[in-house]
């Protein structure tokens, strides 16, 4: 199995306390949406993102109304994404948004692991074919381990120490809506050309805001949390 995603189940296991893994070896047939994304690896030794697929199943009984992170071999990978009708601009070139697809997908091995209080569902994948329609129409927002492997959290890193400029655009001669203090935290939310950055201002505990502050800001005055 080549995504990592197993590998931070293996890590979670070591580093929290957690109830034992649950395994059902049976093949299990299902309809529901496929998902692709780009994440972070717990490999050490890799620090590129890599692909990531999980499946919303429409009968919840499946995983309890959760996910199915599903483990694929990296052959497997290019193969599935071409079962996906519309791919996303920047999903390959920036390597970030989502793609989406109503499948139905045969798994084995479907497994259960308790992280941060919340259950993950993980399977490996067997086959899928394409379907026009499902009945899944939302994708659950992101627990802790999903959020720390998307996400692209960054500190402001202004060059003069006098903060950094939140533009209505992604252009130097754009509105400023905010001046940002250094070590503030924003989320990466789009990449744009020539290094502009589409962001959403965080609080100082890395959370979202109750009220959204967004706008652009380019990639030299900002650092890449790890």
């Amino acid at each position: 199995m080549n995504n990592n995603r197993f590998f931070s189940f293996a890590v979670c296991s070591i580093l929290m306390i957690g109830t034992p893994m649950l395994s059902l070896a049976k093949d299990i047939q299902a309809r529901g949406l496929l998902v692709a994304s780009w994440g972070k690896s717990l490999d050490a030794d890799n620090n590129k993102k890599i692909l990531y697929f999980d499946f919303i199943p429409e009968n919840q009984s499946i995983s309890n109304g959760n996910e199915i992170s599903i483990l694929t071999k990296k052959q497997d990978q290019q193969n599935i994404l071409k079962t996906f009708s519309t791919i996303p601009s920047g999903f390959y070139s920036y390597q970030e948004g989502i793609a989406t697809q109503p499948v139905s997908i045969t798994l084995s091995n479907i497994g259960q692991e308790t992280f941060c209080d919340s259950k993950y569902y993980y399977a490996d994948f067997v086959k899928l074919r394409k379907i026009k329609h499902t009945k899944i129409t939302k994708i659950p927002k992101a627990k802790c381990l999903d959020a720390y492997l998307r996400d692209d959290i960054y500190l402001i890193k202004s060059t003069d120490e006098k903060g950094v400029n939140l533009r209505e655009k992604p252009a130097g001669n754009a509105k400023v809506l905010k001046i940002l203090a250094d070590n503030k935290l924003v989320k990466k939310l789009k990449t744009f050309p020539n290094g502009w950055f589409y962001v959403a201002l965080l609080n100082d505990d890395g959370s979202d805001m109750k009220q959204n502050v967004h706008g652009y800001i380019h990639k030299s005055q900002l650092k890449l949390l790890d």
